[in-house]
């Protein structure tokens, strides 16, 4: 079964009408990913490749852990399309308004909104999709353009597998880099190098969020006790709307009762150091 927003995040944009030069994904790019759902929590990136044909058609070919990929990219009409199976399948369609509905691998989704997110020297496009099941959202994409999707870069909700959750920490094109999540998330950039070896282990990576999506309330539950820990909460236009300070012990009671339905940050501070990021969803 596929897995509640193993990718979802929280959408820093604003609504906007400006139109800008379409930005490519495919420039000798190099995505960092982190994983969760699995022990202990890691992180590893994605390469492209050499250009390849296939029957008479130049893909871009990017390789994840020792598989290749193929993508062909559209810039005229802003698509791409993932060459799997014998045929090829609409991945990513940034000519999308708020409203539109299209189909991702047999699902519909219908666009949310569309607009701006910071990247590494200014800001890019960003659509949020959602899935919906009657008027509850079952799910959700958010698009960057020239950078992919916001949890696997190259793969959302529709064609990922249900495990592991997937985060895209930082991306780079001719090695310069576009996508941090610091600079996404809090505005300041966060260390994200280019790995010299395709994982390492993260050593904090035992805070979970439950249940989530929630409702009224949520819990955070670490292995490690916290110590005079704080607890921020951003809504979808990146602001900060609620802090819980002085947060100790394993398990953490957060009410949220007050919250409209939608996508949150929740961003968990402890002497200075962030030690986890978690993305939210409020069903209520």
């Amino acid at each position: 079964m596929k897995k509640y927003f193993s990718l979802l995040f929280l959408s820093f944009f604003v609504a906007t009408n400006a139109v800008s030069q379409y930005h490519p994904m495919f420039v000798n790019s190099f995505w960092t990913i982190s994983v969760t759902g699995a022990s202990p929590q890691y992180y590893y990136s994605i390469n492209q490749g050499a250009d390849t044909t296939i029957n008479g058609i130049v893909y871009k070919k990017v390789t994840e852990n020792g598989t290749d990929l193929y993508f062909r990219e559209d810039i005229t009409n802003q698509r791409v399309y993932r060459f799997f199976n014998n045929q090829e399948f609409l991945e990513f369609d940034f000519s999308l308004v708020a409203g539109d509905h299209v189909i991702l691998y047999g699902t519909d989704y219908v666009v949310d909104s569309v607009g701006i997110i910071n990247v590494v020297g200014g800001t890019r496009k960003a659509i949020n999709l959602l899935l919906m099941n009657g008027n509850t959202i079952f799910s959700s994409e958010l698009w960057i353009e020239g950078v992919g999707n916001i949890g696997h870069p190259l793969r959302g909700n529709s064609s990922s597998i249900s495990d592991p959750n997937y985060s895209l920490e930082c991306s780079f094109q001719s090695g310069i880099s576009v996508f941090n999540l610091g600079l996404a998330v809090t505005g300041t950039s966060s260390s994200c190098p280019i790995l010299d070896t395709e994982t390492f282990l993260f050593s904090n990576s035992n805070i979970q969020v439950v249940p989530n999506p929630l409702i009224n309330t949520t819990t955070i539950v670490s292995k490690i006790p916290f110590k005079d820990a704080s607890v921020i909460l951003f809504n979808s236009l990146g602001e900060e709307i609620s802090v819980v300070k002085n947060c100790n012990g394993q398990q953490l009671k957060i009410d949220c009762e007050n919250l409209l339905k939608g996508l949150y940050l929740m961003k968990i501070v402890e002497n200075d150091k962030v030690l986890a990021i978690k993305k939210i969803i409020i069903s209520n």
